[in-house]
């Protein structure tokens, strides 16, 4: 199964590379193919009970290798309501999120078809307002969450329609959201560690159709 799809993509990129030819492009390299598959779905938080829908533009990006795509997946900036304490009103926040890669993503074709992508990132919270005083930070630009690794999987890979990506991961503590001093986590760090952090966050993503080049 595996080198049945590698051969699929690498058709397909000779397919590009023949039809760049034609109009005068340089072929690539045999030996790199470039791809891209775009990516749709939500993130859920499960402490606020919050889905955050990715917006669009959202995609993995990278170079297959045997059966290996090595390479980054951008996710960008989202816009999400937040509730602080679980009170209405006085604790509808509007935050920004940011999905920060720290290590590439790494996504691996199985021998039974599978397909498992390991990403690792940090969560960044430059801006918590109170949708009561909108003009009132929370946070300082700098909040984010020490570096998080997610592993999500897919019982079946295919190149010509979107399939489903899912996993599950942990929200480490927050740092830098306020001033710290003596090296000891600041109140604002606390505060939103006790509202985001924990386990059995999830990602459940549709991917591709790939595209090559």
């Amino acid at each position: 199964m595996k080198t049945r799809i590698r051969m699929l993509v690498t058709a397909a990129a000779a397919a590009t590379i023949a039809g760049s030819t034609l109009v005068g492009a340089a072929p690539a390299q045999a030996a790199d193919i470039n791809v891209t598959i775009p990516i749709t779905g939500t993130s859920t938080l499960k402490k606020q009970n919050a889905t955050l829908t990715l917006p669009a533009g959202a995609k993995m990006t990278g170079v297959l290798s045997g059966d290996t795509v090595t390479g980054s997946m951008t996710i960008p900036t989202i816009t999400a309501k937040l509730r602080i304490f679980g009170v209405p009103t006085l604790g509808d926040t509007t935050s920004t999120v940011k999905i920060v890669e720290t290590k590439p993503a790494v996504t691996k074709l199985e021998v039974d078809g599978s397909v498992k992508v390991t990403s690792t990132f940090r969560l960044e919270l430059p801006k918590v307002t109170s949708d009561v005083l909108p003009s009132v930070n929370v946070v300082r630009p700098t909040c984010r969450t020490k570096e998080i690794s997610a592993v999500l999987t897919a019982a079946k890979f295919d190149l010509f329609t979107p399939f489903a990506l899912s996993g599950t991961f942990t929200i480490p503590a927050f740092e830098k959201c306020g001033y710290s001093l003596f090296g000891l986590p600041s109140g604002r760090d606390l505060l939103m560690t006790s509202l985001l952090s924990g386990p059995d966050n999830r990602m459940d993503l549709m991917a591709g159709p790939v595209q090559i080049g």
